[in-house]
């Protein structure tokens, strides 16, 4: 029992490094998707200085959305390294990954069932596919980490008493 406790633990270090990563991930992937793509997110031609304060809300809006995003991954990923590596944390991070987790896919079935019908061209379709297999990479990744967390907690309390 007390491998596969820390088996369990280093699978939970394992997961946190890699919730991390894909939070990096999520806010680059969204970044270079708003500046880089070819599609107008606000298009605010011929709307003079109102234009540029529209453009500017906007740009802070989704700053503080990948910030909150970010963060909350960040302490997600952090508190399940240091569970794994034995230092004790609160419940807090698992409850924020079953809501994540939960989000997310809510996210994926609402896409799904409004974009069936749609027929994505070349490119759109490829970027759409790929992030898309990406971001429930991640999402298994979140059961991953919400099993193993919950399994080694069990596992602690089985051997302490």
């Amino acid at each position: 029992m007390d491998i596969e406790l820390r088996r369990r633990r280093i699978n939970l270090s394992t997961l946190g490094t890699g919730v991390v990563a894909f939070g990096v991930w999520n806010v680059l992937k969204t970044i270079l998707y708003i500046f880089a793509s070819p599609v107008s997110f606000i298009n605010t031609e011929g709307a003079g200085a109102y234009g540029a304060v529209v453009r500017l809300i906007f740009y802070a809006l989704l700053g503080l959305l990948l910030a909150l995003d970010l963060s909350l991954r960040l302490y997600i990923g952090l508190s399940a390294r240091a569970e794994g590596r034995g230092r004790r944390k609160g419940s807090g991070y698992i409850i924020a990954a079953a809501v994540l987790f939960a989000m997310t896919a809510a996210y994926y079935v609402a896409a799904w069932v409004t974009h069936s019908n749609t027929r994505l061209e070349n490119q759109a379709a490829l970027d759409y596919y790929v992030s898309m297999f990406v971001d429930i990479t991640a999402m298994i990744m979140l059961g991953d980490l919400l099993y193993t967390a919950i399994r080694a907690r069990k596992l602690e309390k089985q051997m302490g008493g």
